[in-house]
């Protein structure tokens, strides 16, 4: 982590926000200016003076810009806070600043109201909107002509018309389907109307009631794909693609499941609440809930050994509000971005976390399980390591840290938990 801050640093910029990988926003403070706002990594990395001669911080950059002869005719009209609202209101933009210089407005800090992303734009920027509505999404797929001019003729022909939007409404799209206005569209329904139709149709919302009329072609091919243009939901939320991960998501959240897309990003880590037990609650992202179907980390069982349930079991006999596997973040973490130990209970206001190291899993992970009990101290977690004893000891001197060997064959939950109270209680 302290690299990746270093990297940050050498542009002028202080990273204020949690780093999840080079490619997704993170909040960023302007170490010249002090304007935050969200910046994808590898964008600022790329910004050094020596090679593109521009600031990494966009307001540096506009007002250096404003001052740049060849670029002053850019900046000859003035527009008011008024005028400026107004645009961001209709790219769907919150107004947050506006900057100028000499009475002369060059730049604007807006924040998107669907992904909640902070960025600072231009006049001109402002009416492209938020980068979350670009046409990005998969690649481009080759021609069917040239796709299919290896396939024998009779199998170019049947490829030809296999385009799963040549196919019924109510097939290739079941969503914009539940939209259809039957008695306004006459004879005409999902079942016989293809995706690839340009025909005129009457559709409704079921949330906000507006009806509209549009062809099957637009809603389909027409980026931003909205269910609704008015309630800005987009095709494909995660409210409609995964109803039972949209139960679990957390009212806390700055949006709704239903303004949040299964495949897309967030520009934060959303919040979950457990279905099961709603005193669980942790943070993870959209696409690893929805690809990779993680559940709740303290309900989860699969990729844990019988020993460390059983350990996990006499922690809950003894201690308050136990927690099996969470998730850890913390702005102290220095040797890895997470962590998450075994048992984290809470004893009288301190956090203790608990690892049970086996010796078939831990032999060659010394190192790694070195980093993780000291970040862990350095964010002010009392650490207790079970380590069976084969492996050797960690060495680690601090007065919140324990270290216990145990035998692996014959393992005993409850007296290692009484030797942790005891400890605690000193």
């Amino acid at each position: 982590m302290k690299c990746i801050e270093a990297r940050f640093d050498r542009q002028g910029m202080l990273m204020i926000g949690e780093f999840q990988n080079r490619s997704k926003p993170v909040s960023c403070r302007c170490l010249k200016c002090g304007v935050e706002a969200d910046y994808v990594p590898y964008t600022v990395w790329g910004r050094e003076d020596g090679r593109t001669g521009r600031p990494a911080c966009d307001v540096c950059y506009y007002r250096w810009k404003f001052y740049e002869p060849r670029y002053h005719s850019f900046f000859l009209e003035n527009h008011t806070d008024k005028q400026i609202a107004e645009r961001c209101d209709k790219a769907k933009l919150d107004l947050i600043k506006v900057f100028r210089e000499n009475g002369h407005d060059y730049a604007a800090l807006v924040k998107c109201r669907r992904c909640q992303r902070r960025t600072v734009k231009d006049w001109g920027d402002i009416g492209f909107g938020c980068v979350c509505l670009s046409r990005t999404g998969s690649p481009k797929p080759p021609s069917r002509k040239k796709s299919s001019s290896r396939l024998p003729e009779d199998d170019a022909d049947s490829m030809s018309k296999q385009s799963p939007l040549r196919q019924p409404l109510s097939e290739c799209c079941p969503e914009i389907a539940a939209q259809w206005v039957y008695e306004m569209n006459g004879r005409f329904t999902p079942e016989t109307v293809k995706g690839t139709s340009r025909r005129k149709i009457w559709w409704r919302c079921e949330s906000c009631g507006k009806v509209w009329q549009e062809n099957p072609y637009a809603r389909l091919h027409n980026r931003p794909l909205w269910r609704c243009r008015d309630c800005e939901i987009p095709l494909g939320s995660l409210a409609y693609c995964a109803p039972d991960l949209a139960e679990e998501w957390a009212p806390e959240n700055p949006v709704s499941a239903w303004h949040v897309t299964a495949t897309g990003q967030t520009v934060f880590i959303p919040e979950w609440i457990c279905r099961n037990d709603p005193s669980h609650r942790w943070h993870a992202k959209v696409e690893t809930r929805y690809h990779g179907g993680s559940p709740c980390p303290d309900c989860k069982e699969r990729g844990k050994s019988r020993v460390e349930l059983e350990y996990c079991e006499a922690a809950k006999a003894m201690f308050n509000e136990v927690k099996s596997g969470p998730i850890l973040t913390n702005q102290k973490f220095s040797r890895g971005t997470r962590w998450r130990p075994d048992i984290l209970f809470l004893f009288e206001e301190a956090e203790v976390a608990v690892e049970y190291d086996g010796a078939y899993w831990h032999q060659d992970k010394r190192e790694t399980d070195l980093r993780k009990s000291l970040d862990l101290l350095d964010a002010g977690y009392r650490v207790v390591r079970l380590r069976e004893d084969s492996l050797p000891g960690l060495d680690i001197t601090d007065a919140a840290y324990l270290e216990l060997h145990i035998d692996s064959a014959h393992p005993m939950p409850e007296s290692a938990m009484l030797a942790i109270k005891d400890w605690l209680l000193k």
